[in-house]
């Protein structure tokens, strides 16, 4: 049985909703850099969503003039007090071809645009290796092999300055990619590791 470092996902919407596949299918495949700044804006508001969510279903159990003294950290991964973003990379052969990481440019967003994220840090620090298959295209299988192995630390890069890590990528769909990329952050000393996307499923793009 596979053990699985990754400790959970927020994503927001379910990519097979045509607003959020165009969007990013033009943010990845036709240098639409600024629609990374609405993908940030769907994460942001998903974090307001389970907010919300989380101090209503306290307050169903609370009296709801104290909900807030059993919410002090609401979304625990997302309230620590700091946090680093590592941004999922791709291989350097399909980054010069693209012209650019598009979970590069949402990290950047996301830290520089939603208020919850001000003590998070950018953290540019995982490489990938070697060139893998499209992940939609596999079984779940088929995904965990073909990412395994297949990122690495960049030694060269600035230490970590938190305890908690957000992974961040525009899809999250079987989340092999993300829990490789965990089990190497976990060896550096993080205790928590998240992934976070605006959106989650299947994309055949």
């Amino acid at each position: 049985m596979r053990y699985h470092e990754l400790d959970g996902v927020l994503s927001c919407v379910p990519y097979h909703v045509p607003i959020i596949r165009d969007i990013i299918h033009q943010f990845k495949y036709n240098n639409a850099a600024l629609l990374s700044k609405i993908l940030a804006d769907i994460i942001a508001h998903g974090i307001k969503t389970i907010e919300k969510k989380q101090k209503k279903s306290f307050a169903a159990y609370y009296n709801r003039k104290r909900v807030d003294q059993y919410i002090n950290n609401p979304f625990p991964p997302l309230y620590a007090q700091t946090i680093d973003c590592v941004p999922v990379p791709l291989h350097v052969k399909k980054q010069k071809q693209r012209g650019f990481n598009q979970a590069l440019l949402l990290a950047r967003d996301i830290v520089r645009t939603i208020p919850e994220a001000r003590k998070w840090n950018l953290r540019d620090c995982i490489v990938r290796t070697r060139t893998t298959l499209p992940q939609a295209q596999l079984d779940t299988v088929d995904r965990i092999h073909n990412v395994r192995h297949a990122f690495m630390l960049r030694t060269h890069r600035e230490q970590r300055s938190a305890d908690t890590a957000l992974i961040i990528d525009d899809v999250v769909t079987s989340g092999s990619s993300c829990d490789e990329i965990a089990s190497l952050l976990k060896k550096t000393g993080y205790r928590c590791v998240w992934a976070l996307s605006p959106a989650y499923g299947h994309h055949y793009a």
